[in-house]
């Protein structure tokens, strides 16, 4: 890691960098799993007697090898198929499951918490509130080699008044729309972020903007436009589940009251007007357990909740595992995997909630084959765990080991 680190630390938001994992983060008071550490740069790796895992398509495969130079997968086949170049290591990793890395799809990014991401096999991270000079830093960890998952991201949160957010881009005039969506484009956000004060017909001016500008955007939907509106509109993503709460007739001055009183009988009509339009859903059902509800996955609205993504995950709508780490509310890294317990909790098989991770995550960032898959060509990102994890998603906690973009971390 070079000396651009320190001013990366302070530009990400916390100086410091530490993989080590605090006593009860998601493990209910456990004591605590030491830390990866780096062991070996980029450069010729092969990994064999590896069970290879692809979750698109469920296979499990024992016996393999796979081959990395560089940042990349070059070869996966049977041992003793792949030839080996010269000057490459071989890691026998003991018959355990070999899978791609994970991608927690809804964090705020801060320095002092991205090795972390990585201790718990995140590999790639998908930042909802973006700041200035993010995009620069974010492509100045991937260069300087440091222990951070890749991190792609939406812009400042775009809003009416009202929001708490620092950078928020305020605009309340619907023919400031334009300008603003330029702007941001140009800036080289991935999507545009929306949130929940801005005004109904501001809302609209961007999302023509939006379409005029070829800038897809997504987050929450505002107080003041209708799910079905939003829907309508191709709203890529929708955090949170942010606007279901209203759609299905919740009432009462709280959030935790709302999801507590939603029409269970209008979620399958909802759900398929959401695979309709083809708009994904990010829940972040551990935060929202713990800021709404206090933590209790029995509480009625937690429940409700967790009714809703399966009747969604049923309906075919695409489904996102994310945290919002960043905000002091859930650990990153470590909660991922309560994310995928909560994801199982409202009855995805558990293949599927690791698709949600993996696979899916790969799709809706257009990255099919760079990420979400062992294969030649993909980014050299791959978790080895103890278990198989379609069949119990607590394999994924504490991996082994993990490469990092062709990087080696083992745990002690």
């Amino acid at each position: 890691m070079r000396s651009t680190w320190p001013a990366l630390a302070v530009l990400l938001g916390l100086a410091g960098c530490s993989t080590a994992t605090a006593p009860g983060e998601g493990d209910g008071g456990a004591q605590p799993v030491p830390a990866l550490r780096k062991v070996l740069d980029a450069g010729s790796l092969a990994l064999v007697n590896a069970s290879v895992l692809e979750p698109a398509t469920g296979a499990l495969e024992s016996g393999r090898t796979v081959l990395t130079s560089g940042d990349r997968i070059d070869a996966v086949g049977p041992d003793g198929t792949v030839a080996l170049p010269p000057g490459a290591l071989a890691i026998d990793v003991g018959g355990r499951t070999l899978l791609p890395g994970l991608v927690d799809s809804h964090v705020h990014a801060r320095s002092a918490d991205l090795p972390r991401y990585v201790d718990e096999g995140v590999t790639t991270v998908r930042n909802l509130w973006g700041f200035t000079g993010l995009l620069e830093g974010a492509a100045a960890l991937v260069r300087d080699g440091a222990v951070a998952p890749s991190i792609e991201s939406a812009s400042p949160g775009v809003d009416g008044p009202g929001s708490p957010w620092p950078q928020t881009q305020l605009i309340t005039d619907p023919g400031e729309a334009v300008a603003l969506v330029d702007r941001l484009a140009g800036e080289g956000w991935r999507w545009m972020k929306v949130y929940s004060h801005l005004d109904a017909a501001v809302f609209e001016a961007l999302a023509d903007a939006a379409d005029a500008r070829g800038l897809r955007f997504l987050g929450h939907v505002p107080f003041s436009v209708p799910l079905q509106h939003a829907l309508d509109r191709g709203m890529l993503s929708i955090e949170h589940l942010t606007g279901y709460e209203l759609a299905l007739r919740g009432t009462g001055p709280t959030p935790a009251e709302r999801w507590a009183s939603i029409s269970v009988e209008d979620m399958p009509a909802v759900a398929r007007a959401t695979a309709a339009a083809g708009t994904w859903n990010c829940p972040t059902m551990t935060v929202v357990k713990v800021l709404a509800f206090g933590g209790a996955g029995d509480a009625e609205g937690s429940r409700r909740r967790r009714m809703l993504v399966g009747a969604l995950h049923a309906a075919g709508a695409r489904l996102l595992a994310g945290t919002d780490s960043g905000i002091d509310a859930t650990q990153p890294g470590t909660s991922m995997h309560d994310e995928l317990d909560e994801l199982v909790a409202s009855g995805l098989a558990p293949l599927d909630a690791l698709r949600a991770a993996t696979s899916w995550p790969a799709e809706f960032l257009g990255r099919v084959g760079e990420i979400g898959t062992v294969a030649p060509g993909a980014r050299a990102d791959l978790v080895l765990v103890d278990g198989d994890p379609r069949q119990d998603v607590s394999a994924l906690r504490h991996p082994r080991a993990v490469l990092l973009r062709g990087m080696w971390l083992e745990r002690p």
